[in-house]
């Protein structure tokens, strides 16, 4: 792949969009358990003030889902805060007609189920999930790119290294390798979603599709097979 285009795509994926970090709000509550909702661009030092938050509601409650709507953001905190949101085995959610893009995808390939800590990410079918496609830019000078190469092979294999440990499909990787596009952005659809082992809850049936029973997955997606059986692919436990 030519440097420029990994170039580009960390520089997009770390932008600053704006000097406001992420909003993280209670939005709901069962006995006790916890939904939290992320909103805004994430920046770093969104990692500690989720840490702050689990602080601050202390032991007799536990968070079990992240809502995520965010155009994304700092792609170094969208690691951390996966990894956080994986350890401490929480659902990520993008809810109806909300959106989760760019970081903000990174960040919900993290999501994860309570007490087996099993991959569990949530796609509704009116939201938006899209990852930004690796793209080349001629105008890139070679000196710059030089000087960036070692930061670039660095973030490379941290990004490589988060999908790991996740359990996140490889294959989204690949398509954001190879996907060319509007924008330059992957958007992933609700047939897709089930085949990267998302689930998806179908707005207008209320109902909530598992992209582990592949029968039940093809008959929503309409298509005859949906790729590989994603409980081989990322199934695995911690």
């Amino acid at each position: 792949m030519d440097i420029r285009a990994l170039f580009l795509f960390f520089m997009i994926y770390s932008l600053p969009f704006n000097l406001h970090a992420a909003d993280f709000a209670v939005v709901g509550q069962s006995k006790s358990k916890i939904s939290i909702q992320l909103s805004g661009v994430i920046m770093p030092g969104d990692v500690y003030r989720l840490r702050y938050l689990f602080a601050a509601l202390g032991k007799r409650f536990y968070v079990k889902k992240l809502f995520m709507n965010s155009g994304g953001g700092d792609l170094s905190e969208a690691i951390q805060l996966g990894y956080y949101i994986n350890n401490q085995r929480i659902r990520t959610i993008v809810g109806p007609s909300q959106q989760c893009k760019s970081s903000c995808s990174i960040a919900f390939l993290g999501g994860a189920q309570e007490g087996n800590g099993l991959a569990h990410r949530t796609k509704y079918s009116t939201a938006i999930l899209a990852f930004h496609s690796f793209y080349a830019d001629e105008s890139v000078a070679s000196v710059e790119i030089s000087n960036l190469v070692h930061q670039i092979e660095s973030q490379s294999f941290s990004l490589a290294a988060y999908f790991r440990t996740v359990d996140a499909p490889i294959k989204i990787l690949r398509e954001m390798i190879n996907y060319k596009g509007v924008d330059n952005f992957y958007e992933v659809g609700n047939a897709e979603s089930l085949e990267y082992c998302i689930y998806v809850h179908d707005v207008e049936k209320d109902k909530l599709i598992s992209p582990y029973r592949l029968r039940y997955a093809e008959r929503y997606s309409g298509e005859a097979a949906l790729g590989a059986n994603c409980s081989e692919d990322v199934r695995g436990r911690k």
